[in-house]
């Protein structure tokens, strides 16, 4: 069996598989489409503002708006002591982009994302909320995941020594580096099958061997 040295890059290697595989496994979730949530709470006070706005100002100014692909929802968390994490926010993505009024997309004239803010105690932001929670708990499950693959596979120093220990890693591991094992393996296996062709014959082959090495030592 050839020795596969468990190198720094096949342990990093190892450490992404392990990643993709929970990651399979363990899908998280997207933000809600806000589409018909933007419809039916904002689209109407939007839409309302516009109607005033181009009554008052007929003539003088019109009420400019652009067409968005996402939205960020923020809200204010009272209870938050740390005034860097008081402010929450939710990036969602439109299914058919809106058309929303200018300055809710900021200063930037290449902007396509609006936002607006929310009580935190809206229904739509508990389920965003919900969400993050979940996804934030998939990453804390990924990470303990992911280290003790890589714990475990720091026991060994060859790769070899790992897969015997623990068969199932062969999955995290790139398919060139499993098949330089199996070539080895392979090639021992091939040599065992070659002696035993021989093994029957063998006494008699060195019968003359040992006899002649006997009679040129005299």
């Amino acid at each position: 069996m050839a020795t596969v040295r468990m190198s720094r890059r096949l342990l990093s290697e190892i450490r992404q598989k392990a990643r993709d595989k929970f990651t399979l496994v363990n899908p998280t979730k997207d933000y809600l489409e806000p589409d018909t949530y933007y419809d039916q709470n904002i689209a109407p006070k939007v839409n309302k503002a516009m109607e005033d706005f181009n009554a008052t100002m007929e003539g003088i100014q019109i009420f400019n708006t652009k067409q968005v692909d996402t939205i960020t929802f923020k809200c204010t968390d009272p209870e938050e002591t740390d005034r860097y994490a008081r402010t929450k926010s939710y990036t969602c993505h439109f299914a058919t982009p809106r058309n929303v009024p200018e300055f809710l997309t900021g200063t930037s004239y290449y902007s396509t994302e609006a936002t607006v803010r929310l009580d935190i105690n809206d229904p739509f932001m508990k389920k965003l909320e919900a969400i993050r929670e979940y996804n934030d708990k998939l990453d804390d499950e990924e990470r303990a995941y992911v280290n003790k693959v890589d714990e475990t596979c720091n026991q060994f120093s060859t790769l070899n020594q790992a897969l015997t220990a623990w068969p199932a890693l062969e999955a995290l591991v790139p398919h060139d580096k499993i098949q330089k094992v199996h070539e080895k393996v392979s090639r021992k296996a091939k040599q065992q099958k070659q002696r035993e062709l021989i093994v029957e014959q063998e006494q008699e082959l060195n019968e003359v061997l040992l006899t002649s090495k006997l009679l040129e030592s005299d």
